[in-house]
């Protein structure tokens, strides 16, 4: 395997061993569905302000071998990307998504292209320089990573062991000749998870550079709370809110996001969860984003019985457009009733899944006033919300 300082020793940036054209080819149209997000997940917004795909674009424009990108997207209308990112339909496949972007690429063809996984965010500079220093015809040029843990293949017969010695993790981005790899497009199997194999299937061969760690695939929502790490850039703001709704009988409440079977109900406009009101103000803090009432005013029927997981992640997501996401949450109900110690791990479960964090980056507590005011009295609930947000300007 070729070690980065073997491949590319004392280069800058954008320098390459010789004049090749490259071109970069951005799959970005899948739909994401094992991350469980409300969008696919190259459209997440990342805490510096970007998407993972404009991310990884980014990348690529920032260096100055990289004369072509094509992005895959997804069918429908054009994304707003700059003008010179040319984009094209995906396919029914992987490889067919591939096979658009190369012949958008046809008319004027590289020498070589660079086909990466938008899903990779985390792409560095150095990795694209390595990749481009190994290029050469009759080559396919992989990132690998080799395997730190240990290995098992589960047979018929039980658990064998494995050679982790031999076994290396594939990353991309992928470079091969434009020209040979186009004609392979044509008769690829579905099946095909990677460019790579589809040239060593040919009987191409294949030169390894160095992967990186930082340099995964977002495919679960942990590997999304792990990219989003990489990215806070270690700024963090905090924000407090406030909210109280008048507690009368009736047949339940929500609290959290979560319906609480209890003799009484909170009055709002509306579904009057007090948590969720106290921590939507909390973001708007934290985001320098005014308060909740600029954004879901009473006076606005629209909202009449709303749920108000809708207004907590419509903050989020003009928090994020900001470069912001909430890292954490504390969030605390003060009243005589209900009790909400039964409730607390739904509570935090359903907060967390509104928010897109971990339950373990939600804090719900409770406590009472002894019988002081309003909330003593049993007349209404109040909540208080402390939510940090980390945000940063990292390219």
């Amino acid at each position: 395997m070729h070690e980065r300082s073997q491949i590319c020793p004392n280069q800058t940036q954008g320098a390459t061993k010789n004049m090749k054209r490259f071109a970069a080819i951005i799959v970005a149209a899948g739909s994401g569905t094992r991350l469980g997000a409300p969008k696919p997940k190259q459209f997440l917004m990342l805490p510096h302000g970007r998407t993972m795909l404009e991310q990884s674009i980014y990348m690529f424009q920032q260096h100055k071998s990289i004369e072509q990108i094509i992005v895959v997207r997804p069918d429908g209308d054009d994304l707003p990307l700059p003008k010179d990112i040319i984009q094209v339909s995906g396919g029914k496949s992987r490889a067919a998504s591939v096979a658009r972007g190369m012949n958008a690429l046809k008319s004027d063809a590289p020498d070589f292209v660079l086909v990466h996984d938008a899903a990779r965010c985390g792409l560095e500079a150095s990795l694209i320089d390595d990749v481009l220093h190994a290029c050469q015809d009759n080559y396919v040029v992989v990132p690998v990573m080799a395997m730190v843990d240990s290995l098992r293949l589960k047979t018929q017969q039980g658990w064998a062991d494995v050679n982790r010695e031999e076994i290396y993790g594939m990353q991309t981005p992928q470079a091969m000749p434009f020209h040979a790899y186009l004609e392979l497009l044509d008769s690829v199997p579905v099946e095909a998870t990677d460019d790579a194999s589809i040239m060593l299937q040919a009987g191409f061969e294949m030169r390894a550079v160095q992967g990186s760690r930082r340099n995964f695939k977002v495919t679960t929502m942990e590997d999304w709370q792990a990219m989003k790490r990489e990215f806070h850039g270690g700024f963090a703001r905090t924000g407090q809110g406030f909210d109280v709704h008048q507690l009368v009988p009736g047949e339940g409440l929500w609290l959290g996001g979560v319906y609480i079977n209890c003799e009484h109900q909170l009055v709002g406009h509306s579904d009057a969860d007090v948590l969720l009101h106290a921590l939507t103000d909390a973001v708007c803090g934290a985001a320098c984003l005014g308060d909740i009432g600029q954004y879901f005013p009473p006076s606005d029927d629209q909202w009449k019985d709303a749920s108000s997981d809708k207004f907590l992640q419509h903050i989020l997501a003009l928090a994020a457009d900001k470069g912001w996401i909430l890292a954490h949450a504390d969030v605390t109900l003060i009243g005589e009733r209900p009790r909400i110690s039964a409730h607390r791990d739904d509570i935090r479960a359903s907060i967390a899944s509104i928010a897109g964090i971990e339950a373990d980056d939600i804090n719900v507590k409770a406590t009472t006033t002894e019988k002081l005011g309003f909330a003593g009295r049993g007349e209404g609930l109040a909540a208080m919300a402390l939510a940090t947000m980390i945000g940063g300007s990292q390219t």
